[in-house]
């Protein structure tokens, strides 16, 4: 009996603890599903707008931890991989607020303002001579002849034709495409547009309009093609009336005309008009006595 009664209560421990490991898998489930929501909706923003456009090392470039730092150079150039090739992202004056984010052998991944769209982050790669100050030598100082501009770059001062794009004044071989700073006393000012080397474009030529719904003049040279289709009417005012001596060449029937009456020389059988008979039929028809009108043969 004492074995019987264990038995006993081990099944209905068993049967007491099974709904309970059933609720709590059913539990999981939806916890598990909230876990990966949130995982997925804490995917990383962006740190930049042109992120994707900005080639990355990985592997071959070191993290920083957004580091704060002013450019120090009097103009520096922003470009979109490690090289100074490479495509131009931005051109930062001395003083702009910069972020490093990465470094890769003497370059610098940074993000900033852009200068052309305020409150828009974007990113790229300087050189790290962009954080080296530079102090002025009055003796190294370009001074270019007049009607021309100096502009400052990252590579130091130089002289340029200033031009607008609007009204194209370069010389022959170069285009109005060239845009940097002002260099006042080594200091980056106004942004000056210049000549560059380069073919100029072609205006487009302006076409010439055409009247496409008005038609073609006629040749006055060439008379109208007669109508086929339609029968000659006869002349009601002038009968033809036959040459016993010429073969007639009337025919034999025309249109009854909208007024109702026939042509000298025909009579009425509606809805015609027939060749009145005699004096002769032409070579076609035959002359029916009892109707006085020619009839084909």
């Amino acid at each position: 009996m004492r074995t019987i009664g264990l038995s006993t209560a081990v099944i209905a421990l068993a049967l007491t603890g099974c709904p309970e490991k059933q609720h709590a898998a059913a539990d999981a489930a939806p916890s598990a599903t909230a876990s990966a929501s949130a995982t997925a909706s804490a995917a990383p923003a962006p740190l930049a707008a042109n992120e994707g456009d900005i080639k990355r090392y990985p592997g071959a470039e070191t993290k920083l931890d957004k580091v704060p730092q002013k450019i120090e150079a009097y103009v520096t150039t922003v470009r979109s991989d490690a090289s100074s090739g490479a495509s131009l992202v931005a051109v930062l004056k001395k003083g702009t607020d910069t972020t490093k984010i990465a470094q890769k052998d003497t370059f610098y991944l940074i993000t900033f303002t852009d200068p052309g769209s305020p409150g828009r982050t974007v990113m790229g790669w300087v050189d790290q001579k962009a954080y080296t100050a530079v102090t002025w030598d009055a003796g190294r100082h370009v001074v270019c002849p007049a009607g021309q501009a100096t502009i400052i770059l990252d590579v130091g001062e130089q002289c340029v034709v200033p031009c607008d794009p609007n009204n194209d004044n370069c010389p022959a071989n170069q285009v109005c495409n060239g845009d940097a700073p002002r260099s006042n006393k080594g200091q980056a000012g106004d942004n000056v547009e210049f000549c560059v080397v380069g073919v100029k474009k072609s205006p487009t030529p302006t076409p010439t309009p055409t009247d496409a719904a008005a038609p073609p003049a006629p040749d006055a040279a060439a008379p109208p093609m007669p109508d086929a289709a339609a029968p000659p009417t006869p002349d009601a005012a002038a009968p033809v009336t036959p040459d016993a001596g010429t073969t007639d060449t009337r025919p034999l029937k025309v249109p009854l005309p909208a007024s109702g009456a026939c042509p000298g020389g025909y009579k009425k059988k509606a809805p015609d008009c027939r060749l009145a008979c005699p004096p002769a039929c032409p070579p076609n028809g035959k002359c029916n006595d009892g109707t006085g009108m020619c009839e084909p043969k």
